[in-house]
């Protein structure tokens, strides 16, 4: 029998959290019991395949002060370790929780495709 694919083994109201090589996809809503488990897959990114940064797709997060937090954490968490995070797809929502927050610079995001870099 095949393994379950990491969607279906997920209740529906708690995040995805899924490793793709240098990539941590993170989808849903986060509770703060799965900043441990978002913080340990971090880390094995950052020490054990010595990525740098790591980057988080984020296009399916819940845009709230839940996920800043845990974005915030796991930005020091890799800090800590001399390394950084970057945001790939962050909506506009959490863009601007971002910058609310004065992480925008802590956190960085991937530019918008399709916009003019020149503003």
């Amino acid at each position: 029998m095949a393994e379950p694919s990491a969607a279906r083994s997920v209740p529906p109201n708690r995040p995805l959290l899924e490793l793709r090589q240098r990539v941590v996809v993170i989808a849903g809503s986060i509770e703060p019991a799965d900043v441990a488990a978002l913080c340990e897959r971090a880390r094995r990114l950052l020490v054990d395949v010595d990525a740098d940064p790591v980057i988080c797709e984020v296009r399916a997060l819940r845009a709230d002060i839940a996920a800043v937090d845990t974005l915030a954490r796991v930005a020091l968490f890799a800090g800590r370790l001399h390394r950084h995070i970057g945001l790939r797809e962050a909506t506009p929502a959490l863009r601007e929780l971002l910058a609310l927050a004065g992480l925008a610079d802590v956190v960085r995001c991937e530019p918008e495709s399709g916009l003019d870099p020149r503003g």
